[in-house]
């Protein structure tokens, strides 16, 4: 038949063996239609059948892209009828199928299994009921009732006031149910349900389906349950608005894990979690409302709360010992079971009740919220518990081993409460947050402060053994926080900076690591800002501090917990993220840091490599040990009684080094890098300091990285050997006894340095000094060796001698120049040069001096080409032979004298003397001048002084001999012989030229020469 229609009823009964095919009838029936066979093909059928439908099959019952409607007159709420359909395998393709049952004590009922459902629509449409709803939909039920054979139904939707599908394994993963409601404020509605029970896996809806209602239950008998359920509150239509009410929920998975997951994309209701029987009574049967063998995640676009908080009843879930809820709302049974609970508004304990209504209400605490063998992970863009409403509140109850807390809010209060927990993992955004231990009766606590920052602070007992505290500002510690577990965390984010909450308090530490145990307890630290203040460092009191690479600056005062030092290293940056349920704490290279500055009472262990962009600075009255290198661009300070195991591990920037025993010695000078160094104030410590860098060095006044200054540099002895660069002497530096510089490059004179010592050593591959800017010093004895040579005491006597490190000649390869201004200048060894210059006074030509200064000759001075000596005094022999080209020789006073005349060896000579006491080799050549390194000595008197490049002119002025008065003639207490003296200047009319009483006495005979020669 391929179309009838008839205004009653139709059954067709075929024998048990028979079957039935529809094909493509299409059936129009007034009544109700019956269809039993063993086994029916709807096939693709047109069915309408007021009264309903009954259609059972011993075997198969199939169709592809059949219909069903029985919703009869749509504007007649009393009319349309119920389908039942039945079999043993049912596999249904592209079908519809339309019902409605106005008091939802029918609809559709699928039995039998397997069944398989695929692109199909099962829908209960509305029909108008005034003053009772304005939609009401049927119900739907499918299910294998033996719970042997697997229920799936998939690309499908199914609409209905209560849903319920039942079986082995369901499998829902593409499928949208909906059994919202619309209110029309007249009557509360019976609650829309969706219940799903499997006997294994429960696969809900995935991707963008969902089960939508105000009632879920779903249960998995031995396996997992996994759905997405929709919480919104706009449905299809939203000008209707559907009743607003979150989805009450319960979900039971004994063997397997728990995955509830709210797709709302707007308006989210949120989600009530909810016992299998309603609010908890005390009785057995009151389990659980989320309960799993395994994990447990469940998110939620609106709120997650905690038992339906109708305020009058107590929720306690079932106690077998009193004051024991043994059924809190959810709970893993799992040994090590997690639970993951999401929320983008607040987390609410709503399992108490209200006492003492109306205000002020008092609240009274329920069942647990969370019982977990492994981690609880509470997440909330809103809160969690409340620090201020006293019924949807107060602590937040978990039992777990891990609590982990990220409540990133703006102002999201935390109010999590616990017998106790392994791990407390915080992550904040400026809201409060209040962490009970309740067995030991302490917290940790954070409290924002206006726009931050966030104070931290840990009470003693507080029990757990690792936390983790994440600040999105600044994260302040309140003094004295114990924490007396292995691992505290502390880091930031957005530039936040972690601070001790008392700035200017020294005398308390912010944090005290205080655990006893054979590593003691360690703090690791990860700041997108500063740690501390150069003014105010992070105080600790422990033993063992990591780091974590960071752009900004480090400051850090540490004093130890127990016995032992205080070690210092980077940190593998995993422990950030890493779960804290097992924590491996790994040190690693702190390979990234601006300043960083740590103080100590004790000794300190540089365990790990550290590499500083601006400076560092280790600063402890125990002793510093290097068991890595330590790198900084800027400056390296290193202040300690003593530093062990730094050969080859110090890498500057400018190093400076105040400490407390000798560094290096001459035979094993400490290595390292630098491009500067200064040095305490302590001149009993010597220093053997060898830098192997390539980089140019300066020796300088002080050094400060972040308050932390070395400055004096006084020394007993100092030894610095540099083989690459050059040295740039722009400090006073000082040494008791002996002071070596040893350098690859030029020693250079800076804008204000000096070298003071009683023996100074220089030598240099290139140049000491410069032609323009001698090397400045105040030495005793001086050994020199160098490319070049230019250096001046501004002390006073001055001794050139022999010394190993300049082995095997003093002097220059080419030009030398030493100059003594205020002293005696005397030559104790064998001196080579290029050209050579030796001057004693405090200028370059012979001008009235306030001391006679002699040059003493005590070895041999041998240059390639020229030689000038000059003295404001004499220049005196000893020992030895002045061998050059050419050689001038220029003194205030004798040049040699008649027993020990000065002995050379020239090809050209000068003196400003007509009969210097001088003996040569061979005959020279009288010239009129000679030159050497900026100074020349000439033979007569110049009308004008001419001062060659680079050079300074000595001026010579030339008298008669026999007018010259010497000294054993004079005593000073000779009278006659002063008048006969003053009686010869009259008869030779120098006097006469002294018209003027004020005028200025020639340079020869003013007061000071005339004793200095009188005294002669």
């Amino acid at each position: 038949v391929d179309q009838f229609t008839l205004g009653g009823n139709f059954e067709l009964n075929a024998p048990s063996a028979g079957s039935v095919n529809l094909n493509t009838a299409v059936i129009d029936i007034d009544g109700s239609l019956s269809v039993n066979a063993g086994s029916i093909d709807l096939g693709s059928a047109q069915i309408t059948a007021d009264q309903g439908a009954n259609i059972n099959s011993e075997s198969d019952l199939i169709g592809t892209g059949f219909s069903i409607d029985t919703r009869q007159d749509p504007n007649n709420f009393t009319d349309g009828g119920d389908i039942f359909m039945n079999g043993s395998n049912v596999d249904l393709d592209m079908a519809t199928i339309r019902f409605a049952q106005p008091f939802s004590i029918g609809g559709l009922t699928i039995n039998g299994g397997p069944i398989e459902i695929t692109n199909s629509m099962i829908l209960s449409e509305s029909e108008p009921v005034t003053g009772f709803r304005d939609e009401y939909k049927a119900s739907v039920t499918i299910t294998d009732s033996s719970f042997g054979n697997d229920v799936s139904i998939l690309n499908s939707t199914i609409t209905g006031t209560a849903v319920r599908i039942q079986g082995n394994n369901v499998n829902l993963q593409t499928t949208d149910i909906d059994t919202t409601v619309r209110d029309s404020g007249a009557v509360i509605p019976v609650p829309s349900s969706i219940t799903i029970n499997a006997n294994g896996f429960l696969n809900g809806p995935t991707g963008n389906n969902a089960l939508h209602s105000k009632r879920i239950y779903l249960t998995s008998s031995d396996e997992s349950v996994s759905a997405n359920i929709d919480t919104s509150s706009d449905g299809d239509d939203p000008s209707v608005p559907y009743t607003s009410v979150p989805t009450r929920l319960t979900v039971e998975a004994a063997g397997g894990d728990i995955t509830i997951t709210d797709i709302a994309a707007s308006n989210a209701l949120g989600i009530d979690l909810s016992r299998p029987n309603g609010l908890g009574s005390g009785q057995p049967a009151d389990t659980d409302a989320i309960i799993a063998g395994g994990d447990i995640t469940l998110s939620s676009q609106g709120k997650i709360g905690f038992g339906l908080g109708d305020g009058v009843t107590r929720d306690l879930g079932f106690e077998s010992t009193p004051g024991l809820a043994e059924h809190p709302i959810v709970r893993t049974t799992g040994v090590s079971s997690n639970v993951t609970i999401s929320a983008v508004g607040p987390l609410l304990d709503q399992n108490g009740i209200r006492d003492g209504l109306p205000m002020p209400p008092a609240p009274t605490s329920g069942a647990n919220e969370v019982i977990a063998g492994g981690t609880v992970t509470l997440n909330s863009g809103s809160s969690v518990g409340s620090m201020t409403d006293p019924f949807f509140t107060g602590v937040f109850e978990v039992t777990a081993n891990h609590l982990i807390v990220n409540a990133d809010g703006a102002t999201t209060p935390v109010n999590v409460g616990g017998p106790g927990f392994q791990t407390v993992d915080i992550t904040i955004d400026g809201g409060e947050v209040k962490v009970t231990d309740q067995g030991a009766g302490a917290a940790l606590e954070i409290n924002p402060n206006g726009a931050g920052p966030d104070i931290l602070q840990i009470e003693t007992g507080f029990s757990a053994n690792n936390v983790r505290v994440s600040s999105s500002e600044d994260l302040a510690v309140f003094a004295s926080s114990d924490f007396a577990g292995e691992n505290l965390i502390l880091t930031t984010t957005n530039g936040g900076r972690i601070l001790n909450e008392d700035p200017g308090n020294t005398g308390q530490p912010s944090i005290i690591l205080s655990n006893t145990g054979p590593s003691g307890g360690s703090l690791i630290l990860g700041s997108s800002g500063d740690v501390g203040t150069a003014q105010d460092p992070f105080r600790v009191q422990g033993q063992n501090v990591f780091l974590a690479n960071t752009t900004a600056n480090i400051f850090l005062d540490l004093d130890p917990f127990s016995a032992g030092p205080i070690s210092i290293q980077g940190v593998d940056s995993v422990i950030f993220s890493q779960p804290l349920t097992s924590p491996t704490v790994t040190g690693a290279d702190l390979s990234s840091v601006n300043d960083l500055v740590v103080r100590s009472s004790d000794n300190i262990n540089v365990q790990s490599l550290i590499d500083s962009t601006g400076g560092a600075a280790f600063d402890s009255t125990g002793t510093v040990t290097l068991s890595n290198d330590v790198t900084a661009d800027n400056a390296l300070i290193f202040k300690a009684a003593d530093l062990i195991n730094a050969d080859g591990r110090i890498h500057g920037g400018v190093v400076g080094l105040e400490i407390g025993q000798d560094v290096g010695s001459a035979a094993d000078p400490l290595d390292l890098d630098m491009t500067g160094l200064v040095l305490g104030s302590d001149p009993t410590r010597s220093y053997f300091i060898r830098d192997n860098g390539n980089q140019d060095a300066v020796l300088l006044n002080s050094v400060t990285v972040g308050g932390v200054t070395v400055a004096g540099n006084q020394t007993s002895t100092l030894q610095v050997e540099k083989n690459q660069g050059n040295l740039t002497v722009d400090g006073s530096v000082s040494s008791a006894d002996r002071l070596s510089l040893q350098v690859g490059g030029n020693i250079v004179q800076g804008a204000s340095g000096q070298l003071n010592a009683p023996a100074i050593v220089l030598k240099s591959d290139g140049s000491i000094g410069d032609i323009n800017n001698d090397l400045q010093l105040d030495a005793q004895t001086l050994a020199l060796a160098g490319q070049n040579a230019y250096v001046r005491d501004v002390g006073n006597d001055l001794e050139l001698v022999s010394d190993a490190a300049v082995a095997p000649s003093v002097g220059a390869q080419n030009e030398l120049r030493v100059r003594v201004d205020e002293g005696d200048l005397t030559v104790s060894t064998d001196l080579n040069g290029g050209d050579i210059a030796l001057i004693a006074g405090t200028t370059l030509d012979i001008s009235a001096q306030t001391a006679a200064q002699d040059i003493i000759i005590n070895g041999n001075i041998t240059a390639g080409g020229n030689m000038v000596l000059i003295a404001a005094g004499d220049i005196v022999g000893v020992s030895g032979t002045l061998s050059a080209n050419a050689i001038g020789l220029g003194a205030g006073g004798n040049i040699g004298s008649a027993v020990n005349p000065l002995s050379l060896s020239a090809n050209e000579f000068v003196s400003n003397k007509t009969n210097p006491n001088v003996t040569f080799v061979e005959p020279p050549t009288p010239v009129d001048s000679v030159s050497s390194v900026g100074a020349t000595v000439n033979g007569q008197i110049l009308e004008e002084i001419v001062t060659p490049e680079n050079g300074v002119v000595v001026e010579v002025v030339l008298y008669p001999e026999e007018e010259e008065i010497t000294g054993p003639e004079f005593a000073q207490d000779n009278v006659d012989l002063v008048e006969d003296f003053l009686r010869t200047l009259d008869e030779d009319s120098i006097l006469d030229e002294l018209t003027d009483p004020t005028g200025t006495l020639l340079e020869w005979y003013d007061d000071g020469e005339f004793l200095r020669h009188k005294n002669r």
